[in-house]
């Protein structure tokens, strides 16, 4: 768990995240207050404020790796496939 907190922190790319938390978003319906209110970070019972959503959209915020996985829970996906949606593509190099 830990090694996979400090890849996340390391190598993720905040506009693609925000990018797929937008559209996870929308297609489920939500809007921003809506999924802030539904996302509680390390079972304590006070709600996200939705314009730090707003701003995990539009890439000008990263989220902890506890408030990315409460995000993803909240969005019905698992956090791990979050992370490898917004890891940057590196092409393979061919000899």
């Amino acid at each position: 768990m830990e090694a996979e907190k400090d890849y996340y922190k390391d190598t993720i790319n905040t506009l693609i995240l925000g990018r797929v938390v937008k559209k996870l978003r929308v297609k489920k319906g939500l809007t921003l207050r809506q999924l802030a209110n539904s996302i509680r970070v390390d079972d304590k019972e006070r709600a996200i404020d939705p314009s730090f959503i707003s701003l995990v959209e539009r890439g000008e915020r990263t989220m902890s790796y506890p408030v990315l996985k409460a995000v993803a829970i909240a969005l019905g996906v698992e956090p791990k496939w979050l992370i490898a949606l917004a890891l940057p593509v590196h092409p393979t190099v061919r000899s």
